[in-house]
Protein backbone atom coordinates (compact mmCIF):
# COMPACT_ATOMS: atom_id res chain seq x y z
CA UNK A 1 0.00 0.00 0.00
CA UNK A 2 1.39 3.29 -0.97
CA UNK A 3 1.90 6.20 1.31
CA UNK A 4 -0.35 9.16 -0.29
CA UNK A 5 -0.07 12.95 1.51
CA UNK A 6 -2.58 15.03 1.27
CA UNK A 7 -1.12 18.77 0.65
CA UNK A 8 -3.08 20.99 2.99
CA UNK A 9 -3.62 24.67 1.69
CA UNK A 10 -3.06 27.45 3.94
CA UNK A 11 -6.27 29.56 4.94
CA UNK A 12 -5.91 33.05 2.99
CA UNK A 13 -3.97 35.06 5.62
CA UNK A 14 -4.18 32.63 7.80
CA UNK A 15 -7.04 34.07 9.52
CA UNK A 16 -10.83 33.05 9.88
CA UNK A 17 -13.79 35.60 10.83
CA UNK A 18 -17.13 34.90 11.32
CA UNK A 19 -19.01 35.36 7.91
CA UNK A 20 -15.90 33.44 6.32
CA UNK A 21 -17.05 30.49 8.66
CA UNK A 22 -21.14 31.27 7.89
CA UNK A 23 -20.34 30.91 4.26
CA UNK A 24 -18.24 27.62 4.80
CA UNK A 25 -21.11 25.67 6.80
CA UNK A 26 -24.01 26.92 4.38
CA UNK A 27 -22.03 25.98 1.14
CA UNK A 28 -18.32 25.21 1.05
CA UNK A 29 -18.48 26.45 -2.75
CA UNK A 30 -19.45 30.25 -1.66
CA UNK A 31 -16.08 29.80 0.53
CA UNK A 32 -14.29 29.34 -2.14
CA UNK A 33 -15.55 31.84 -4.40
CA UNK A 34 -15.36 34.34 -1.88
CA UNK A 35 -11.97 33.57 -0.05
CA UNK A 36 -9.91 31.94 -2.60
CA UNK A 37 -10.97 32.47 -6.17
CA UNK A 38 -11.87 36.25 -5.16
CA UNK A 39 -15.01 36.22 -7.62
CA UNK A 40 -16.38 39.49 -7.50
CA UNK A 41 -19.93 39.78 -5.89
CA UNK A 42 -22.55 42.07 -6.54
CA UNK A 43 -23.28 44.60 -3.40
CA UNK A 44 -26.72 46.35 -2.57
CA UNK A 45 -28.16 49.37 -1.96
CA UNK A 46 -29.43 47.62 1.26
CA UNK A 47 -26.12 46.93 3.10
CA UNK A 48 -24.80 50.68 2.17
CA UNK A 49 -27.54 51.55 4.10
CA UNK A 50 -26.88 49.07 6.45
CA UNK A 51 -22.86 50.03 6.55
CA UNK A 52 -24.14 54.07 6.64
CA UNK A 53 -26.28 53.53 9.72
CA UNK A 54 -23.51 51.72 11.66
CA UNK A 55 -20.91 54.61 10.65
CA UNK A 56 -23.93 56.99 12.45
CA UNK A 57 -23.57 54.78 15.57
CA UNK A 58 -19.74 54.21 15.10
CA UNK A 59 -19.67 57.89 15.45
CA UNK A 60 -21.63 58.61 18.23
CA UNK A 61 -20.75 55.63 20.52
CA UNK A 62 -17.18 56.25 19.59
CA UNK A 63 -17.76 59.70 21.11
CA UNK A 64 -18.88 59.04 24.35
CA UNK A 65 -15.90 55.64 24.90
CA UNK A 66 -13.82 58.98 24.79
CA UNK A 67 -15.64 60.59 27.40
CA UNK A 68 -18.16 63.18 26.15
CA UNK A 69 -21.49 63.51 25.61
CA UNK A 70 -23.61 61.82 23.36
CA UNK A 71 -23.58 63.86 19.92
CA UNK A 72 -27.04 65.35 18.97
CA UNK A 73 -29.43 63.79 16.88
CA UNK A 74 -28.37 65.83 13.78
CA UNK A 75 -25.07 65.20 14.06
CA UNK A 76 -25.64 61.88 14.15
CA UNK A 77 -27.69 61.52 10.66
CA UNK A 78 -25.67 63.73 9.22
CA UNK A 79 -22.72 61.24 9.85
CA UNK A 80 -25.25 58.87 8.40
CA UNK A 81 -25.76 60.87 5.40
CA UNK A 82 -22.49 61.50 4.57
CA UNK A 83 -21.09 57.55 5.04
CA UNK A 84 -23.86 56.88 2.18
CA UNK A 85 -21.85 58.29 -1.27
CA UNK A 86 -18.76 56.86 0.13
CA UNK A 87 -19.97 53.62 1.29
CA UNK A 88 -21.35 53.29 -2.38
CA UNK A 89 -18.19 54.10 -3.94
CA UNK A 90 -16.16 51.89 -1.48
CA UNK A 91 -18.83 48.96 -2.41
CA UNK A 92 -18.59 49.23 -6.05
CA UNK A 93 -14.81 49.76 -6.07
CA UNK A 94 -14.20 46.12 -4.08
CA UNK A 95 -16.33 44.30 -6.37
CA UNK A 96 -15.57 46.14 -9.59
CA UNK A 97 -19.72 45.93 -10.46
CA UNK A 98 -22.21 48.37 -9.81
CA UNK A 99 -24.63 47.93 -7.48
CA UNK A 100 -28.03 46.47 -7.06
CA UNK A 101 -30.66 48.79 -5.89
CA UNK A 102 -33.56 47.42 -4.35
CA UNK A 103 -36.26 46.64 -5.62
CA UNK A 104 -39.79 47.21 -3.31
CA UNK A 105 -42.72 45.01 -3.69
CA UNK A 106 -45.00 48.24 -4.37
CA UNK A 107 -42.39 48.27 -7.52
CA UNK A 108 -40.56 51.12 -6.59
CA UNK A 109 -36.81 51.06 -6.43
CA UNK A 110 -34.16 52.57 -4.46
CA UNK A 111 -32.68 56.16 -5.16
CA UNK A 112 -29.29 57.59 -3.12
CA UNK A 113 -31.93 59.73 -2.49
CA UNK A 114 -34.36 57.49 -1.27
CA UNK A 115 -31.75 55.87 1.32
CA UNK A 116 -30.53 59.29 2.30
CA UNK A 117 -34.24 60.40 3.28
CA UNK A 118 -34.87 56.37 4.98
CA UNK A 119 -31.29 56.20 7.07
CA UNK A 120 -31.61 60.04 7.89
CA UNK A 121 -35.17 58.35 9.63
CA UNK A 122 -33.98 55.54 10.78
CA UNK A 123 -30.74 56.82 12.62
CA UNK A 124 -33.42 59.66 14.39
CA UNK A 125 -35.85 57.19 15.55
CA UNK A 126 -33.65 54.81 16.81
CA UNK A 127 -31.97 57.75 18.88
CA UNK A 128 -35.70 58.69 20.27
CA UNK A 129 -36.20 55.15 21.44
CA UNK A 130 -32.78 53.18 22.04
CA UNK A 131 -29.94 55.23 21.33
CA UNK A 132 -29.84 58.09 23.71
CA UNK A 133 -29.74 55.50 26.55
CA UNK A 134 -26.89 53.09 25.45
CA UNK A 135 -23.61 54.04 28.48
CA UNK A 136 -20.81 51.94 25.93
CA UNK A 137 -17.91 51.32 26.90
CA UNK A 138 -16.03 49.74 23.62
CA UNK A 139 -17.04 50.77 19.76
CA UNK A 140 -16.49 48.75 16.84
CA UNK A 141 -14.21 46.51 19.05
CA UNK A 142 -11.64 44.44 17.23
CA UNK A 143 -11.16 41.11 18.53
CA UNK A 144 -8.19 38.49 17.68
CA UNK A 145 -8.28 34.61 18.99
CA UNK A 146 -5.39 33.02 19.30
CA UNK A 147 -5.75 29.06 19.69
CA UNK A 148 -3.10 26.89 21.12
CA UNK A 149 -0.81 24.71 18.73
CA UNK A 150 -2.39 26.14 15.41
CA UNK A 151 -1.01 29.59 13.74
CA UNK A 152 -4.24 30.70 12.56
CA UNK A 153 -6.21 32.91 14.11
CA UNK A 154 -10.22 34.21 14.42
CA UNK A 155 -10.59 37.69 13.90
CA UNK A 156 -13.90 39.92 13.60
CA UNK A 157 -15.31 43.18 15.03
CA UNK A 158 -18.54 44.00 17.55
CA UNK A 159 -20.57 46.98 17.09
CA UNK A 160 -20.75 47.58 20.92
CA UNK A 161 -20.66 46.65 24.65
CA UNK A 162 -22.64 48.74 27.09
CA UNK A 163 -21.79 49.43 30.81
CA UNK A 164 -24.53 47.02 32.28
CA UNK A 165 -22.39 44.01 30.38
CA UNK A 166 -24.67 44.12 27.12
CA UNK A 167 -22.88 43.26 23.55
CA UNK A 168 -24.63 44.96 21.05
CA UNK A 169 -25.42 44.31 17.18
CA UNK A 170 -27.08 46.88 14.89
CA UNK A 171 -28.82 45.04 11.91
CA UNK A 172 -31.04 47.15 9.60
CA UNK A 173 -34.00 45.18 7.80
CA UNK A 174 -37.20 45.67 5.99
CA UNK A 175 -39.25 43.36 8.19
CA UNK A 176 -39.29 42.58 11.89
CA UNK A 177 -37.25 39.73 13.03
CA UNK A 178 -38.20 36.80 14.78
CA UNK A 179 -38.46 36.94 18.69
CA UNK A 180 -35.69 33.60 18.92
CA UNK A 181 -33.30 35.14 16.48
CA UNK A 182 -30.34 36.07 18.93
CA UNK A 183 -30.64 32.59 20.53
CA UNK A 184 -29.82 31.03 17.47
CA UNK A 185 -27.23 33.87 16.18
CA UNK A 186 -23.62 32.03 15.87
CA UNK A 187 -22.24 36.20 15.35
CA UNK A 188 -23.37 36.97 19.25
CA UNK A 189 -21.80 33.47 19.98
CA UNK A 190 -18.37 34.86 19.01
CA UNK A 191 -18.85 38.11 20.15
CA UNK A 192 -19.45 35.93 23.80
CA UNK A 193 -16.42 34.00 23.24
CA UNK A 194 -14.46 37.56 22.48
CA UNK A 195 -15.40 39.00 25.75
CA UNK A 196 -14.77 36.57 27.60
CA UNK A 197 -11.53 35.09 26.43
CA UNK A 198 -10.27 37.82 24.28
CA UNK A 199 -7.13 40.31 25.51
CA UNK A 200 -7.03 42.17 28.62
CA UNK A 201 -7.96 44.86 27.58
CA UNK A 202 -11.50 43.95 26.38
CA UNK A 203 -12.12 42.13 29.29
CA UNK A 204 -11.33 44.71 31.88
CA UNK A 205 -14.26 46.58 29.86
CA UNK A 206 -16.58 44.21 29.91
CA UNK A 207 -15.86 42.01 33.17
CA UNK A 208 -18.92 40.22 32.72
CA UNK A 209 -21.75 39.22 29.72
CA UNK A 210 -24.93 39.93 31.15
CA UNK A 211 -26.82 40.07 28.09
CA UNK A 212 -26.65 39.87 24.11
CA UNK A 213 -28.63 42.28 22.32
CA UNK A 214 -29.68 42.19 18.46
CA UNK A 215 -31.13 46.16 17.54
CA UNK A 216 -32.89 45.99 14.52
CA UNK A 217 -33.53 48.80 12.55
CA UNK A 218 -36.36 48.82 10.62
CA UNK A 219 -36.69 50.90 7.23
CA UNK A 220 -39.71 53.55 6.51
CA UNK A 221 -42.61 51.80 5.20
CA UNK A 222 -46.42 53.80 4.53
CA UNK A 223 -47.07 52.09 7.99
CA UNK A 224 -44.33 53.20 10.31
CA UNK A 225 -42.96 56.57 8.15
CA UNK A 226 -40.02 57.04 10.40
CA UNK A 227 -39.09 53.59 10.60
CA UNK A 228 -39.33 51.51 14.14
CA UNK A 229 -36.93 49.85 16.66
CA UNK A 230 -37.07 46.07 17.49
CA UNK A 231 -34.81 45.29 20.58
CA UNK A 232 -34.00 41.25 20.58
CA UNK A 233 -32.39 39.93 23.63
CA UNK A 234 -30.51 36.89 24.69
CA UNK A 235 -29.02 35.55 28.13
CA UNK A 236 -25.23 35.15 27.61
CA UNK A 237 -24.08 32.28 26.29
CA UNK A 238 -23.05 28.47 28.16
CA UNK A 239 -19.49 27.93 28.15
CA UNK A 240 -20.83 24.80 26.29
CA UNK A 241 -22.31 26.48 23.79
CA UNK A 242 -18.93 28.58 23.33
CA UNK A 243 -16.68 25.63 23.61
CA UNK A 244 -19.63 23.66 20.72
CA UNK A 245 -18.76 26.78 18.54
CA UNK A 246 -14.98 26.88 18.68
CA UNK A 247 -14.95 22.90 17.93
CA UNK A 248 -17.23 24.00 15.00
CA UNK A 249 -14.63 26.57 13.69
CA UNK A 250 -11.36 24.22 14.09
CA UNK A 251 -13.97 21.50 12.00
CA UNK A 252 -14.37 24.63 9.00
CA UNK A 253 -10.99 25.19 9.58
CA UNK A 254 -9.62 21.36 8.78
CA UNK A 255 -12.20 21.17 5.77
CA UNK A 256 -10.87 24.43 4.18
CA UNK A 257 -7.40 23.22 4.71
CA UNK A 258 -8.16 19.88 2.83
CA UNK A 259 -9.54 21.48 0.06
CA UNK A 260 -12.95 20.46 0.50
CA UNK A 261 -15.51 22.85 -1.58
CA UNK A 262 -18.30 20.98 -2.29
CA UNK A 263 -21.88 23.05 -4.09
CA UNK A 264 -24.80 22.70 -2.08
CA UNK A 265 -27.22 22.63 -4.76
CA UNK A 266 -30.34 24.04 -2.98
CA UNK A 267 -32.95 26.15 -3.92
CA UNK A 268 -33.35 27.71 -0.45
CA UNK A 269 -29.94 28.79 0.04
CA UNK A 270 -28.63 29.72 -3.68
CA UNK A 271 -31.89 31.75 -4.40
CA UNK A 272 -30.58 34.10 -1.63
CA UNK A 273 -26.95 33.51 -2.44
CA UNK A 274 -24.32 36.90 -3.63
CA UNK A 275 -22.17 34.13 -6.05
CA UNK A 276 -25.66 32.73 -7.93
CA UNK A 277 -25.03 34.25 -11.30
CA UNK A 278 -21.07 33.07 -11.24
CA UNK A 279 -22.17 29.87 -9.59
CA UNK A 280 -25.63 28.88 -11.43
CA UNK A 281 -26.41 31.25 -14.77
CA UNK A 282 -29.42 29.29 -15.08
CA UNK A 283 -30.88 29.26 -11.99
CA UNK A 284 -30.15 32.89 -11.48
CA UNK A 285 -32.09 33.95 -14.71
CA UNK A 286 -35.09 31.64 -12.93
CA UNK A 287 -34.43 33.76 -9.72
CA UNK A 288 -34.49 36.60 -11.29
CA UNK A 289 -37.94 35.63 -13.53
CA UNK A 290 -40.07 34.80 -10.40
CA UNK A 291 -38.91 37.60 -8.61
CA UNK A 292 -40.43 39.94 -11.75
CA UNK A 293 -43.38 37.69 -11.55
CA UNK A 294 -43.76 37.99 -7.46
CA UNK A 295 -43.73 41.58 -7.85
CA UNK A 296 -46.03 41.22 -10.36
CA UNK A 297 -48.33 39.59 -8.48
CA UNK A 298 -48.46 41.70 -5.35
CA UNK A 299 -48.80 44.63 -7.49
CA UNK A 300 -52.23 43.43 -9.31
CA UNK A 301 -53.29 42.05 -6.15
CA UNK A 302 -53.31 45.74 -4.55
CA UNK A 303 -54.98 46.88 -7.84
CA UNK A 304 -58.06 44.27 -7.68
CA UNK A 305 -58.10 44.57 -3.95
CA UNK A 306 -57.54 47.96 -2.41
CA UNK A 307 -57.55 48.51 1.32
CA UNK A 308 -60.38 49.93 2.75
CA UNK A 309 -60.19 53.57 4.01
CA UNK A 310 -60.25 53.80 7.70
CA UNK A 311 -63.52 54.79 9.47
CA UNK A 312 -63.18 58.36 11.05
CA UNK A 313 -62.12 59.38 14.16
CA UNK A 314 -64.96 59.22 16.64
CA UNK A 315 -66.59 57.25 14.42
CA UNK A 316 -68.17 53.81 15.78
CA UNK A 317 -69.42 51.12 13.72
CA UNK A 318 -73.06 51.86 13.19
CA UNK A 319 -71.63 55.66 12.32
CA UNK A 320 -72.96 56.82 15.80
CA UNK A 321 -70.38 59.25 17.34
Amino acid sequence: MSNEVIELIDLPRNTLNNSAVGAALLCPAKYEFSQIRKFKQRGSSALILGSAFHAGQNFANGVMVGGNDRPTVEAIQGQCREALPLELTKTQERSGLEIEWKKHKDGSVDTMERLIDDVVKMAGTYEAEAGRKLEPVFSERAFTLRFKDVEWVFNGRMDAGTRQGAILDFKTSEVMKPEITPFIDVQLTDYNIAVEFGDDELMALMPVVTELQQHVIIRPSPKYPNGRVQILRAPARTRETMDARLKNIATVVGMIRAGYFPKVENWQVCSWCGFLETCNPAWYEINQELSRLKADAEKAEKATNPKKPKPAAGKSKGGRS
